[in-house]
């Protein structure tokens, strides 16, 4: 979600920022209404074509019951309004139920936010009814945790749950209850960033990272420090609320559900149709679990971009992503881009076309022409259009958000953090 550089190493970091209030952020946008993507094998041979649809700021109206799974580990997807004051735009958004641990006292929460960018399962403490267990260390320290994103940075306590998507289970999950306001999170989480507080606020009930396995690998006796740390907190030694940064075992830290099924763990697929040039309202997809696990989630003629990524522009090379959690396509800055806007869109009097090349570390590579146009009379109409948002990408990198998942199947392979123990992660499509 608005990361600078998720999709850089194999393994979710601390710059896996979601970017919750990208148009509220004033981050500027570039809209574009034609993106062709052409893909060639290790970057020379064996090219191939297709293209990227996406959807704009689309009506609020009520979306369709999601299609019902074809088999366990099928999740369904729906583009809608989300939840909020206004739509959200180029959301995927899903259904997670959380059940107390081990029994059947379970709570589904639609408009959860479908994020392959960042990792581990974020629910906004107003919406969680359930009671669920909160993590503790002794004497009487509550567990919280500061996941900071490009915007915003969302605090809340570690509780532990069993998930269920679809027909798969992950039993005993850490999941991150966020928006929380009994403690004020340290000063390290909130500079420069403003709160996540509510689902109004955000366009969803919460998130849904299935990026790697757990969220920081590093722990109380690591030689490698939590970038965006834990904290432990306390009100009840006599002292005022506390809350002290403290890094936390694996145990206790926030783990990627899907890592944690029994089978169809390795991975996911995001499937999304295409949309045509002349709209659409509440697109439908769905997302796989595991990849090669089962006959619906199996590579085919994909290629791998193995991570990290890299994408070269202007002759010049950047840290590369791809993240559904993004509703734009960031690219760079506006030096390098140099159009006129309107309000907050870039808005070329005539189509200009950009390219861009996202290179995996194997070598595979994907040129992306992107055909920038006037967004005024889409937006005007207020229409789910065949476009894709751009925006001011991060800390100098490439994001090819939600816009470049229409009309392919995008799939992301857990890979191993360490290449030695394994085969590395990779993205393919």
């Amino acid at each position: 979600m608005l990361k600078s550089t998720c999709h850089s190493t194999s393994v979710a970091t601390a710059s896996s920022r979601p970017g919750w209030a990208e148009e509220a952020s004033g981050k500027l946008l570039l809209l574009t209404l034609l993106v062709t993507v052409l893909i060639s094998v290790g970057c020379a041979t064996g090219a191939g074509t297709g293209n990227t649809e996406t959807r704009g700021t689309g009506p609020t109206t009520t979306p369709p019951p999601p299609v019902t799974p074809s088999a366990p580990n099928e999740l369904p997807v729906v583009v809608g309004a989300g939840v909020g004051p206004s739509p959200v735009l180029n959301r995927p958004l899903v259904s997670v139920t959380v059940c107390l641990p081990g029994t059947s006292n379970c709570q589904t929460i639609n408009n959860m936010l479908l994020d392959s960018g960042s990792t581990g399962l974020r629910i906004f403490s107003s919406v969680l009814t359930l009671p669920v267990t909160l993590e503790q260390q002794p004497p009487f320290f509550t567990v919280y945790e500061c996941a900071e994103f490009e915007n915003l940075y969302a605090w809340g306590p570690i509780a532990t749950a069993d998930v269920h998507l679809s027909g798969e289970k992950a039993s005993n999950v850490n999941i991150h209850l966020i928006g929380d306001t009994t403690y004020a999170p340290p000063s390290s989480c909130t500079t420069g960033l403003s709160a996540a507080s509510s689902p109004q606020t955000t366009g969803f009930n919460g998130i849904l990272g299935v990026y790697g396995q757990n969220d920081y690998s590093c722990s109380s006796n690591s030689s490698t420090p939590c970038p965006l740390p834990y904290a432990v907190c306390t009100s009840s030694d006599g002292r005022p609320p506390f809350c002290t940064p403290t890094p936390q075992p694996p145990a206790l830290q926030v783990w990627n559900p899907v890592a944690l099924f029994p089978i169809d763990n390795n991975g996911v697929v995001f499937d999304l149709p295409g949309i045509p040039p002349t709209g659409a309202t509440n697109v439908q997809g769905s997302l796989f679990f595991g990849v090669g696990t089962e006959t619906n989630n199996h590579l085919g003629s994909a290629s791998q971009y193995q991570f990290p990524l890299l994408a070269e522009f202007g002759g010049q090379t950047f840290p590369g992503g791809i993240d559904s959690g993004t509703p734009s396509i960031g690219f760079l800055n506006d030096s390098m881009v140099g159009l006129p806007m309107v309000g907050a869109y870039y808005s070329p009097a005539d189509p200009t076309t950009f390219t861009v090349e996202m290179i995996g570390a194997n070598g595979e590579g994907v040129t992306v022409a992107l055909a920038v146009a006037d967004p005024t009379s889409v937006l005007d109409q207020g229409l789910t259009a065949d476009f894709a948002l751009m925006g001011q990408g991060y800390n100098d990198s490439v994001v090819l958000g939600f816009p470049f998942f229409y009309g392919r199947k995008v799939f992301f392979y857990y890979g191993s953090q360490n290449a030695s123990n394994g085969p590395a992660g990779y993205v393919a499509f």
